[in-house]
């Protein structure tokens, strides 16, 4: 599970060796040129190692891999590392995929071993002709079945007793009926996709639907340099550059190779040009932005008149400017008539960057370079890509928009769709066949395939009913308390800030997803265990909310009452809630830095004294009620727990190399600082006041009768 998700990102070692191995299935299907030593001698094995079922149908001069073609290797006549390189290949969906093959790639593929046709035609009739086709024509790829099926010879005659040249040289060859052989050919060049078709469309765009423009660098793209959508669909490709995994997960569309390469062609369809470009401006806006109640907006307005506008509300949490300004690019290229010339100026530049100096990293990444944007922006390309007419994209900034007045104004828009309005209707599975399913193999570093196991890991991996309840009981909790709550995400990156001991964290992080051994992980056990799933003094389900807030064993609320004292310096006021306990490093209460630091502080620190002095009472003494601590000894083990973390903090802000975890020492000092009474604070001048830290912590014992 991802940090973001509330794992700890832990070591795992078969992801670690499933990322070596895809970088070193890439190394072996690299160009000639690159290919290293052993990726030759692999071809050997893998091809002594085919089982004889596929061996019958292949002649051995057309034998290339496994993974150029749809035959399978003896597993058991492989070495360990071929065999795992082959597994992995299967695991993650090695796929030969773009939205247009080039002709010289569909025409290079084996016709024996096709991936895209794993089967041709069967019967005694038809296996005699495709045996004729593999011997006597010698025919070994598809280019050469092409030139069989071609009807080049007018004097051609569909019959066996044909005497045209074409058919007489066939003759010669050994060949008994060629034209019988000739309509199997064309036969199967039938039966291909249309994606590996040799008769698929190819772009084609009028002179009048081009907008090419020289590539600006990044400087000049946040400077108002337009740039074209750069489709890339070039027919120079090799077939190393067609190599993607992760289809099967990271995709607009997810499926199994096989799936994926019986779609359509993703080349846009042939239209009428009209001559007119249409310049489309497209803004986005965010409210209550990296919080739970977070949503965002778009607004799209197009220069001819005669055309609504677009308007849309995204009600997702995780939303960023620059998605929803991708999403409105996509709703405006899939409005606007696809033969006219898209001219898209935005407000948005993350979005400008990620359609044009960024676009061939992210495909080639998969997108998981930015996971913020990979929805919004595997869509939009693909979009894009399916319109037969070019695009452009400009950005504009905010210190140019006297300039543009129309963005000025489709901004306005976009900041009240934001705040409330219909969601724009979206299809997830749209113009899948103009994506780029997964991530390019060849090329891929162990850890961009980490980070793209990680994250496939992640998206089928379900949420823990205790992890869901809690986080939505922590939300609510800071919502009554501050008025607005954090998103998931953030609840689990506040964890892991500076202020926090290892230990505490480690707690607070196992009780949200409610790991402790408690109450129903004894439910289904047998006695005398089950019954540890019952409080012995209360006699209720032992869960960590009655251990932290109702429960007499643990001192509960003798803690709380000191700890209330204590944000009372802060000019805080506290009441106990179970949410608020475990959110507290997201609880932002008063707004103040020193101050919700100290809350985090002191919350964290007496929840996770409280668990440890009901583990003793409950392991050490069985929960013998005579042996509960009194309070003036729970006062003085309080007093003790904020003392060392007073000590710690101080110690820390010492230390230079501590990454990010060093307290500033201004910060330090601050958080103990009494805000109510300066001369009777916790910390002055760096020095401790009286014999102990806390200094004050007399006039919180008299307060509560202790001592």
């Amino acid at each position: 599970m991802l940090p973001q998700n509330g794992g700890v990102n832990l070591f795992c070692a078969e992801e670690r060796n499933d990322a070596q191995y895809l970088v070193w299935l890439g190394v072996y299907l690299a160009p000639t040129a690159l290919r290293p030593k052993w990726a030759f001698v692999a071809d050997h094995i893998f091809r002594s190692a085919m089982i004889k079922e596929h061996r019958k149908r292949m002649p051995d001069a057309g034998i290339t891999n496994p993974f150029h073609q749809c035959w399978r290797p003896n597993l058991r006549k492989l070495p360990l590392t071929l065999r795992r390189l082959y597994r992995v290949a299967k695991k993650y969906g090695l796929v030969i995929d773009d939205p247009e093959i080039p002709e010289t790639v569909k025409e290079q593929m084996s016709l024996w071993a096709h991936p895209a046709m794993p089967s041709l035609a069967r019967g005694r009739r038809a296996t005699n002709i495709l045996r004729c086709l593999r011997t006597n024509h010698a025919i070994r790829t598809i280019e050469d079945l092409d030139e069989v099926a071609e009807l080049d010879v007018p004097e051609h005659v569909n019959d066996i007793h044909c005497d045209c040249d074409n058919c007489e040289d066939d003759r010669s060859e050994g060949c008994r009926n060629p034209a019988a052989c000739q309509e199997m050919a064309q036969a199967i060049l039938a039966q291909l996709p249309e994606r590996w078709n040799l008769s698929a469309r190819q772009l084609t765009q009028a002179e009048d639907m081009r907008c090419t423009l020289e590539p600006p660098s990044v400087e000049e793209l946040d400077n108002g340099e337009t740039s074209t959508f750069d489709r890339d669909m070039r027919q120079d490709k090799e077939l190393w550059e067609l190599y993607r995994v992760f289809g099967n997960s990271i995709a607009v569309k997810p499926a199994p190779p096989e799936e994926i390469m019986q779609r359509d062609s993703g080349v846009a369809e042939q239209v009428d040009a009209s001559g007119d470009a249409l310049q489309v401006t497209v803004c986005s806006a965010m409210d209550q932005d990296n919080t739970d109640g977070a949503s965002g907006g778009f607004a799209v307005m197009f220069s001819d008149v005669a055309m609504n506008g677009i308007w849309g509300h995204i009600s997702d949490p995780d939303a960023t400017h620059a998605s929803a300004a991708l999403d409105g690019i996509r709703a405006a290229a899939e409005y606007a008539p696809p033969e006219r010339v898209l001219h898209v100026v935005t407000n948005s530049r993350g979005a400008a960057r990620a359609l044009t100096v960024h676009l061939k990293l992210h495909e080639k990444l998969g997108w998981t370079d930015v996971p913020k944007l990979s929805r919004a922006g595997r869509l939009t390309a693909a979009a894009l890509r399916a319109r037969p007419a070019d695009t452009t994209i400009t950005y504009v900034s905010k210190n140019r928009y006297k300039s543009w007045p129309e963005v000025r104004d489709t901004m306005l828009s976009a900041r009240g769709v934001a705040n409330g309005g219909e969601g724009y209707g979206e299809e997830n599975n749209a113009h899948a066949e103009s994506d780029r399913p997964g991530l390019a193999l060849v090329g891929l570093t162990q850890r961009a395939a980490h980070r793209a196991i990680k994250q496939a890991k992640a998206a089928s991996c379900p949420n823990r009913k205790a992890t869901t309840t809690n986080l939505a009981r922590i939300k609510e909790a800071i919502r009554d308390a501050t008025g607005t709550a954090p998103k998931d995400s953030q609840i689990w990156e506040d964890l892991r800030r500076e202020g926090l001991s290892r230990k505490t964290q480690n707690f607070i992080w196992k009780a949200i997803h409610g790991a402790h051994k408690v109450g129903e992980y004894f439910e289904k056990m047998p006695e005398p265990w089950k019954s540890y799933g019952r409080c012995a003094s209360c006699d209720v389900p032992e869960s960590m909310e009655h251990i932290l807030t109702q429960c007499p064993d643990s001192g509960q609320e003798t803690m709380w009452r000191l700890t209330a004292g204590l944000l009372k310096t802060k000019l805080i006021t506290f009441d106990v809630n179970y949410g608020l306990i475990l959110g507290c490093c997201s609880a932002r209460i008063r707004g103040s830095a020193v101050a919700d630091r100290l809350f985090k502080i002191a919350v964290s620190e007496t929840a996770f004294l409280i668990w440890k002095i009901r583990c003793t009472h409950r392991i050490e003494h069985d929960s013998d009620p005579g042996h509960r601590l009194p309070e003036a000894e729970l006062a003085a083990r309080w007093e003790k727990a904020m003392e060392l973390r007073l000590h710690q903090d101080l110690a820390l802000t010492k230390y230079k190399n501590l990454r990010g975890r060093r307290p500033q020492n201004w910060v330090a000092q601050s958080t103990w600082r009494d805000d109510s009474d300066y001369r009777n604070s916790l910390y002055l001048k760096g020095k401790l006041i009286g014999p102990g830290v806390l200094v004050s912590i007399g006039s919180f014992k008299a307060s509560l009768g202790i001592g």
